[in-house]
């Protein structure tokens, strides 16, 4: 788990490099919510993100919900021939899925729905880099190569979701 969270760290940190001057997001969330330029885009950040009083479980759910609904934004710019009108939810996507396993892990989620959500989060987190490299680069977003990845991953968080 040491491993898989480790790869994730720095598969997060490659995954927002190169970013071009784009706002964290606005989505609400407050790791995303913090005002500064992603220029140059360490994305090493000197600060520290404060925690939210909500409960472990409260802040799974939420969490779980923004990626859900910026994964569900990305997936329908796909279809519609548009990646590139959720190019924002990219950015922010790789926030809240990095966060899932260590909030399931705090909300003592089952550890079945763990390892499924890591998986899908993990799944999710890889398409949407290659989406957002291919994007940064100027190359056509092939969304065909990506939407069954996609659609599985979404699928596998909003079972989880669901109560």
């Amino acid at each position: 788990m040491r491993v898989f969270l480790s790869s994730f760290i720095v598969a997060a940190l490659l995954f927002n490099s190169g970013c071009d001057s784009k706002p964290a997001g606005r989505t609400g969330d407050s790791k995303a919510a913090h005002d500064h330029s992603h220029d140059g885009h360490d994305h090493g950040h000197d600060h520290d993100h404060k925690e939210t009083a909500a409960s472990p479980a409260d802040a799974l759910k939420s969490t779980l919900e923004k990626a859900i609904a910026a994964t569900q934004k990305i997936f329908d710019a796909g279809v519609g021939g548009k990646v590139e009108d959720a190019h924002d939810e990219l950015h922010d996507i790789g926030h809240f899925l990095e966060s899932l396993p260590e909030l399931a892990k705090k909300a003592a989620l089952d550890t079945s729905s763990q390892e499924v959500m890591n998986k899908a989060a993990k799944s999710l987190f890889e398409v949407m880099g290659k989406i957002d490299e291919l994007l940064h680069d100027g190359k056509e977003v092939k969304f065909d190569e990506f939407k069954s990845d996609m659609d599985a991953g979404l699928s596998e968080l909003k079972k989880i979701a669901k109560p």
